[in-house]
C-alpha cells in the first residue's frame, strides 16, 4: 500500500510533499482511519488504504461528470485531505486501547490520544500540509477544509455546490464510507 501511495503522490513532483512522506512515513504506514472493530479502514495501514480508494472514487466521478478536474488536485487532494488523521507533528491522534472490556465489548480498537492538540482532522490537515510548504490551490484548499464538515453552519454556503473539486471530493468520501 505505501509504495502505491508514495508514487501516486511522488507523480506530483513536489519536494515539500516528498520530505513530509520521508518524515512521517512510518505514522502514515501504521495509521488507522477509523477506530473500532468492523469498521472499514482500521488498524494499520487503514488511512492508506481509504485515500487510495478516495483517490480512485474521485477520478471515476470526475471521468463520469465530465468535470476536469486536474489530475495533479485530485491526487493531492485524495490522497493528502485526511492526512492530518495521522496527528500533529508529534503526537498521534489515535492511540491502542489498552482496556480488554472496551476492546472486547465495545470493539474500540483505538482511542483518542490526549497528548494530540484537539483539532479537527481537516484543519490538522491544512496544518501539517503548510508546516511542509505544501502550496495548495483555492480550490485543494477548500477540498480539504470542507471534506469533513457537512453539517457545520458556516459551511452551508458552499453546499450547495455541485461541480468542481470541493463536490467531487465530498461526494466521493460519502460514497466509499458509506456505500461498502
Amino acid at each position: 500500500l505505501w509504495e502505491k501511495y508514495s508514487s501516486l503522490l511522488g507523480r506530483i513532483s513536489d519536494h515539500n510533499i516528498n520530505t513530509m512522506l520521508n518524515e512521517q512515513q512510518q505514522r502514515i504506514v501504521e495509521c488507522t482511519f477509523h477506530t473500532k472493530k468492523g469498521d472499514k479502514y482500521v488498524g494499520p495501514g487503514g488511512f492508506i488504504e481509504y485515500s487510495l480508494d478516495l483517490a480512485r472514487t474521485v477520478r471515476e466521478l470526475n471521468a463520469t461528470l465530465n468535470l476536469n478536474c486536474s489530475a495533479k488536485s485530485i491526487f493531492l487532494t485524495s490522497l493528502l485531505c485526511d492526512i492530518g488523521v495521522i496527528g500533529d507533528l508529534n503526537n498521534d491522534t489515535y492511540k491502542l486501547q489498552e482496556s480488554d472490556w472496551h476492546r472486547e465489548k465495545l470493539g474500540q480498537l483505538y482511542v483518542w490520544n490526549e497528548d494530540c492538540p484537539k483539532m479537527t482532522i481537516p484543519h490538522k490537515t491544512l496544518y501539517l500540509l503548510q508546516h511542509y510548504r505544501v502550496f495548495l490551490e483555492r480550490d485543494e484548499w477548500l477540498s480539504i477544509l470542507l471534506s469533513n464538515s457537512k453539517n457545520v453552519e458556516e459551511n452551508n454556503f458552499y453546499n450547495s455546490e455541485k461541480k468542481g473539486l470541493v463536490y467531487l471530493i465530498k461526494v466521493a468520501k460519502e460514497h466509499i464510507l458509506n456505500n461498502n
